[in-house]
């Protein structure tokens, strides 16, 4: 909270907090007070709050800052309500989900193994610095005359919570860990009331230990279960090695991201809008031909894994190297390529999943920034794998120029062509460099470790099927999820040996004809 310095100004939150609810801009210019409202948002009482305190509101304002161009440029207005509208992407979760009438649950999730000799009280601080440090950690979800927004708490809601699993022995169910992970993750909570940020050490032995990260995908995504681990990471080793912490502050919080993509939205539309109109009309769902008999069939989803092997990875990089392309891009046409073979499409709209650190400000912000981008593929009857390529980069750049943010997933009712098929590529992660512990015996190694997410089997979600792909040092490991109410999993094991074919056609066949590759069984 900014220090306004008299008894007056500390009234001032008071008179503006219900002004700012109601997301009325407020702004100096030229010494003078300036508000921008629709005509009859505010009462009179609140106009007349406005002109009383004037002059200690523009002294306030321009003590501050926050007030810069560009994304950041809310944060005065964040730190008087706490509160703060959903962004686009909280917007689309809040509906799919319907978390307004029900429970939900920490579904972002990482899982991390320590080994050697851990410091708690070391960990402890650095849980606690960590959610003083991300105001996404300490953030809920309030609804205000009906509609939703995001509150954050001073007081730190996520701390370390301790499991000490060492006195089972091996092979329990105590300590099996599928059960440690679905317990945990799968732990129904309030958005509105509980903590969507849970961060639980599980002690296998005296050296060895599990720390499970898990939040709401209303205050996270994949890129901010990074910044978390690698930052967790260094304040700890700061802490055992009794130093300063090397982080600077965070440049923007989620909550103020999404005042300024509200604030900007109408600059956005009229700059904007036009493209999407004329790019998505008349796009519809394509759905991937079910089995005939589903009766048979589970609820929930499932996945398979669809590995590219170390082998087959080093002969797509030297493919692109020589096509001056990149691995990602070389993978997602082969997909686009089969997927509009496997539905018998000339064309689609695929969902390219980025995460959405638009801004350099942004690169170090916890919340829920990423989202998908809508890309209109066609598949022309002599398409070659290269001029797939070119159309497909093509339109992933124009895409790009104009990145909605989820906007158009937001959208009530959602468009259909947003349930189509999704690729996700998580680039290769490089390992935290940590400063070197002063004295061995306080050793500690951090390792990622790969789980079935548990909330796959009970999800119910109207989806085409997804593909996400992990970059590693060797193998590309990718998973196809599927809902097993139209499809099991030995229909889908096919579709996923098809994959790997297309990416063996695109390396030594991409001059032929796409639609004359044969599909196997």
């Amino acid at each position: 909270m900014i220090d306004a310095g008299d008894g007056a100004a500390n009234r001032i939150p008071g008179v503006l907090e219900s002004v700012l609810r109601k997301h009325v801009r407020i702004w100096c210019e030229d010494g003078e007070l300036r508000y921008k409202a629709p005509r009859g948002v505010l009462t009179p009482e609140e106009v007349e709050g406005l002109r009383a305190f004037k002059s200690e509101i523009v002294s306030w304002l321009e003590k501050s800052k926050a007030f810069e161009s560009g994304v950041g440029s809310s944060t005065v207005t964040m730190r008087l309500c706490n509160r703060a509208p959903l962004a686009h992407s909280q917007m689309a979760h809040w509906r799919l989900y319907g978390l307004i009438e029900r429970p939900s649950l920490r579904q972002v999730a990482s899982l991390m193994s320590l080994r050697g000799v851990l410091l708690l009280t070391a960990l402890r601080l650095a849980v606690t610095e960590l959610a003083r440090r991300h105001d996404a950690l300490r953030t809920r979800v309030v609804v205000v005359d009906g509609i939703p927004m995001q509150e954050v708490t001073s007081s730190v809601q996520c701390e370390l919570e301790i499991h000490d699993l060492s006195a089972w022995p091996d092979g329990s169910p105590q300590r099996d860990l599928s059960n440690v992970t679905r317990r945990h993750i799968l732990e129904p909570i309030n958005v509105s009331r509980d903590s969507l940020a849970a961060i639980r050490l599980f002690k296998m032995s005296a050296e060895e230990h599990l720390l499970l990260i898990a939040m709401e995908h209303m205050i996270s995504d994949e890129f901010s279960l990074g910044i978390l681990c690698r930052e967790l990471q260094l304040i700890y080793a700061a802490n055992v090695n009794h130093c300063p912490s090397v982080l600077g502050p965070v440049p923007v919080q989620f909550a103020e991201y999404a005042l300024w993509q509200q604030r900007s939205h109408e600059s956005w539309l009229a700059k904007h809008g036009p493209y999407w109109r004329e790019r998505m009309n008349g796009c519809q769902r394509v759905r991937f031909p079910a089995q005939a008999n589903t009766r048979a069939l589970s609820s929930g989803w499932t996945a398979i894994p669809i590995v590219i092997n170390v082998e087959l990875k080093n002969q797509l990089r030297d493919w692109c190297k020589i096509r001056r392309t990149t691995l990602v891009m070389s993978v997602l046409t082969a997909y686009v390529a089969l997927v509009l073979r496997w539905c018998s499409a000339s064309q689609m709209v695929i969902q390219y999943q980025i995460d959405g650190r638009i801004d350099a400000k942004l690169e170090d912000t916890v919340g829920y920034l990423s989202s998908a981008l809508s890309l209109r593929v066609e598949l022309r009857r002599d398409d070659t794998f290269i001029d797939l390529l070119r159309r497909l980069t093509q339109e992933f750049c124009n895409a790009s120029e104009h990145a909605d943010a989820s906007y158009l997933e937001a959208q009530e009712p959602r468009p259909e062509y947003t349930r189509n098929t999704g690729f996700n590529w998580v680039p290769l992660r490089v390992p935290t460099e940590l400063p070197e512990p002063r004295g061995s015996v306080h050793a500690l190694t951090w390792s990622s470790v790969h789980f079935q997410h548990p909330m796959l089997p009970q999800l119910q979600r109207d989806n085409e099927p997804m593909v996400r792909f992990m970059d590693t040092e060797e193998d590309v490991l990718g998973e196809l999820q599927f809902p097993l109410s139209r499809f099991s999993a030995g229909f889908m094991e096919c579709f996923g040996r098809n994959v790997l074919l297309f990416l063996r056609a695109l390396i030594l066949r991409s001059e032929q004809c796409v639609g004359d590759l044969p599909l196997v069984n």
